[in-house]
């Protein structure tokens, strides 16, 4: 256990940057630029304790695939802060975690990206069949460009609950129509929105939502 990744630079073109199953590591300090025909630039497999923090992650070549960025497959408590993600098309992707996963204080940049009902995957942030208890704070959303049916996406096997709190999401200047979430959030049944901030000179984000999808804002 305890396996330390810091400090490297990584260009890859298929697969993951940085694969980890030890439980107990620290992912740190590093520097992973991927295509868009790589799976992620970070992904934990069946970890526990993990923390994943100080990366600057890139996809470099404006793919508008998805690409998650990091990648948690049943994972219990992890740690995701501080990092950096200049241009993903995905931040976020889990698959049966547990525990608790705390998102905090990153920085995203996701411009000139599209998601929409006419693509397969529509969020940056997808829960899947989890039962964690997810917490996305402190963290700077900077979206300016991007049209996209919500930031965070779960499907119906998802069973665990969301808090979402002291974030900014910045629309930047962008006036055009297709600049906007038409949901903050959506199908997630226990969920807990505290204190935002919304930049942005138009209604780019329309609703916040519970499963049913009933404004709750």
């Amino acid at each position: 256990t305890g396996n330390v990744i810091c400090g490297n630079t990584i260009i890859h073109q298929y697969g993951i940057g940085i694969q980890c199953y030890t439980p107990d590591s620290r992912i740190e300090k590093n520097e992973i630029r991927s295509s868009g025909k790589s799976e992620a630039c970070i992904a934990t497999l069946a970890n526990t304790n993990t923390i994943i923090a100080d990366n600057e992650l890139t996809l470099t070549d404006g793919s508008r695939q998805f690409h998650a960025a990091v990648e948690l497959i049943r994972s219990k408590d992890i740690e995701v802060k501080n990092n950096k993600f200049v241009e993903t098309s995905g931040v976020l992707c889990t698959y049966g975690c547990n525990g608790s996963i705390m998102f905090t204080g990153n920085e995203i940049g996701l411009t000139g990206k599209q998601y929409g009902e006419n693509t397969y995957y529509t969020a940056p942030f997808e829960f899947h069949d989890d039962k964690a208890s997810f917490a996305i704070s402190g963290n700077r959303f900077d979206v300016n460009e991007t049209r996209a049916s919500q930031l965070i996406e779960t499907p119906e096997g998802f069973r665990g609950s969301l808090t979402f709190d002291n974030n900014m999401v910045s629309m930047g200047q962008s006036d055009d129509d297709n600049s906007f979430f038409s949901y903050l959030v959506r199908n997630v049944d226990k969920l807990s929105v505290g204190s935002n901030q919304y930049r942005t000179k138009k209604n780019a984000i329309r609703k916040m939502s519970n499963k049913h999808n009933i404004g709750i804002q």
